[in-house]
């Protein structure tokens, strides 16, 4: 369960979007904020019925699984966050790619598509 944590959080700086999970744009979920942090998130307005059934405004409980102690989640959560983070930096400098950046990401369309191909793993 960790590694998956840790794998959605360093998401963003192993793919060459962002050098550190803290500076991407989108919604990310860290690891201090399954200590019960709570999102309020509005209806899209250009998705829903205005006179529709779905609430104007949602609220989620971010909690950690009950199987662990949260405080422990986050420390190991948080550690290797760093360790795999610093590694994909190391990665992305050996190999001279530069990271897009939040500017670049913000600046993209849903509808954008990549320009090449990735070599098949």
């Amino acid at each position: 369960m960790l590694a998956k944590i840790v794998y959605t959080l360093q998401n963003p700086v192993s793919a060459g979007l962002v050098e550190s999970s803290k500076l991407w744009p989108g919604l990310i979920s860290r690891p201090e904020d399954m200590l019960g942090k709570v999102l309020v998130v509005s209806r899209p307005q250009h998705f829903f019925d205005p006179s529709g059934d779905m609430p104007e405004l949602l609220s989620i409980e971010l909690t950690s699984p009950p199987c662990v102690d949260p405080a422990r989640l986050v420390h190991d959560a948080r550690a290797l966050q760093v360790i795999s983070e610093e590694r994909h930096r190391a990665e992305a400098k050996a190999k001279r790619r530069k990271f897009r950046g939040a500017a670049e990401i913000r600046a993209l369309r849903p509808t954008d598509s990549p320009k090449g191909r990735e070599a098949r793993r």
